[in-house]
C-alpha cells in the first residue's frame, strides 16, 4: 500500500515539472502576444493651482484610479505593474461647482508592451466646492490648576482671530477656533505659542480646511488668590403687587487675585447696586461686580449672573387661637376672646402654605396674681410674610386663684 503511494506522489511531481518546463518553453522560446488590464492605476492632477484661481476647492476622500488595457508579449507583460505607469488629468481648463469631467493622458508606460487605445477620450470625474473664507474668534481651554493660593486672569491672545478657508462644506460648519493650554501646579505668569484648530457648533474639531495662522501667542497672568463670599447689593422696590420673593447669584463666592496685603484687607465683594424698579416678573440678569481697585476677578469676570423670584402679592385672612405663656398652675385664667383674625400678605406661593400651625398669637401671663388685666396680644410670623391687620391689639383676662 505504502508503495503504490510513493508512486502516485512521484507522478504528481513529475506531471508539474513537465508543465513548469513546458511554461518556460513557450514564455521563453514562444513568448506568445498577450493582453492583460492593470488596474487601480493612479491618476496625477496636474495645475491644480488652477482649482483655487477659479475659487473652487478640491473635495477630500476622493479616488482618482483608472483600468489600463496593455499588449504585449507574455514576459513583458506579466511583469507590468500599476506603479509603472504615469498617468494625468489636466485641471488648468475650464473648472466648476460638483463633478467635472477631466480628461487623462497617459504619459508613461514600461518598455516592451502598448496601452491599448492610449490616446483615447478617456476621464475621470473630479468632485470641486466653492472655495469660501471667513475670520473666527479664538476661545481658549485652559486646563489643570495652578498652585494652591494662586489663580489665572483672563488671558491675553494675540490675534484674536484667525482665517479659516478652504471648500464651503467644511468651512460653513466653523463656529470658532479653540486652542488649549495646560496651567498645572504655576505659580508665575505664562507666556507660550500654542496650535489651534477649527470646531463646529458642538466643540467637534473640523478638518479639511486651512487656517492661518496656525499658532497664537498666549500670555496668562499668574497671581496669588482668595475665595471671598459675593454679596448682592439692591435699591428701589417692587411694584406694590408683586414680592421678590429671592435673589440668587449663580455662585456664592468669588476668587479674587492681586497683591497679598491688599487681599488681607478684603472679605467679601459685593455687587453694584442692582435697581428692583427695573423688574416685574421672575427673570435673570447679569449684574456688574464692585471690584476694588488693584484686584482682579478669576478668568476675568466682571459681572455675576443673579436669579430674581418675583411672584404676585396676595392676602389671606386667617382665624388663629391665643394661646398663653409663662402660665401659673396656681391660678385659672379666663380670656374675653380665645382667637384673633389675621389678615397676612406675602408672595402667592407662601400665603397658600400658611395656616394657624405656622403662626404663633401669644399673651404673656408672667408675674401676674389675681385681678383682672387687659394684655397685649402678640403675633409672630414666618419671616417672609407680612401682618397687614389684626381684629384685636389687646385682650382682657381675668386672674383667679384656684
Amino acid at each position: 500500500m505504502g508503495c503504490k503511494d510513493k508512486e502516485q506522489i512521484m507522478a504528481i511531481i513529475a506531471s508539474l515539472f513537465i508543465a513548469f518546463i513546458l511554461w518556460i518553453y513557450v514564455m521563453g522560446e514562444k513568448n506568445p502576444i498577450q493582453t492583460k488590464v492593470i488596474q487601480n492605476v493612479e491618476v496625477n492632477l496636474i495645475n491644480i493651482e488652477n482649482i483655487e484661481e477659479s475659487n473652487l476647492a478640491l473635495l477630500p476622500n476622493q479616488n482618482f484610479t483608472v483600468d489600463l488595457t496593455v499588449t504585449g508579449r507574455a514576459l513583458d507583460v506579466f511583469n507590468v505593474k500599476p506603479e509603472d505607469f504615469r498617468v494625468e488629468a489636466d485641471m488648468g481648463g475650464y473648472l466648476k461647482k460638483g463633478y467635472n469631467n477631466i480628461p487623462i493622458e497617459v504619459k508613461a508606460y514600461p518598455k516592451g508592451v502598448q496601452v491599448v487605445n492610449k490616446n483615447a477620450y478617456t476621464y475621470i470625474k473630479v468632485k470641486l466646492d466653492q472655495l469660501v473664507e471667513k475670520s473666527v474668534s479664538i476661545n481658549i481651554n485652559i486646563t489643570g490648576n495652578t498652585k494652591d493660593g494662586y489663580g489665572y486672569v483672563q488671558p491675553v491672545i494675540r490675534p484674536t482671530e484667525v482665517l479659516i478657508s478652504g471648500a464651503a462644506t467644511y468651512v460653513n460648519t466653523v463656529a470658532s477656533a479653540l486652542g488649549q493650554i495646560d496651567i498645572n501646579n504655576s505659580q508665575t505668569d505664562i507666556t507660550s505659542s500654542i496650535p489651534v484648530k477649527a470646531i463646529d457648533k458642538e466643540g467637534k474639531t473640523v478638518q479639511n480646511i486651512k487656517i492661518e495662522p496656525k499658532y497664537i501667542d498666549v500670555f496668562i497672568p499668574i497671581k496669588p488668590s482668595k475665595t471671598v463670599p459675593i454679596v448682592l447689593k439692591t435699591k428701589g422696590s417692587l411694584p406694590k403687587d408683586k414680592v421678590l420673593k429671592y435673589a440668587k447669584p449663580k455662585f456664592s463666592t468669588i476668587m479674587i487675585l492681586g497683591n497679598t496685603n491688599l487681599l488681607n484687607k478684603i472679605n467679601s465683594i459685593s455687587t453694584i447696586e442692582f435697581d428692583l424698579s427695573n423688574i416685574k416678573e421672575s427673570i435673570t440678569k447679569d449684574v456688574p461686580l464692585n471690584i476694588p481697585k488693584g484686584i482682579e476677578v478669576f478668568s476675568g469676570t466682571k459681572n455675576i449672573n443673579v436669579e430674581f423670584g418675583v411672584e404676585d402679592k396676595i392676602e389671606n385672612t386667617i382665624n388663629v387661637p391665643i394661646t398663653f405663656e409663662n402660665k401659673n398652675d396656681n391660678y385659672n385664667y379666663n380670656i374675653e376672646k380665645d382667637y384673633v383674625i389675621i389678615t397676612i400678605q406675602g408672595a402667592e406661593s407662601r400665603i397658600n402654605e400658611i395656616n394657624q400651625n405656622n403662626i404663633s398669637v401669644f399673651v404673656d401671663l408672667k408675674d401676674l396674681n389675681e385681678g383682672a388685666y387687659s394684655l397685649p396680644i402678640k403675633i409672630q410670623l414666618p419671616s417672609d410674610i407680612e401682618l397687614k391687620s389684626q381684629s384685636l391689639e389687646k385682650v382682657s383676662i381675668t386672674v383667679q386663684k384656684k
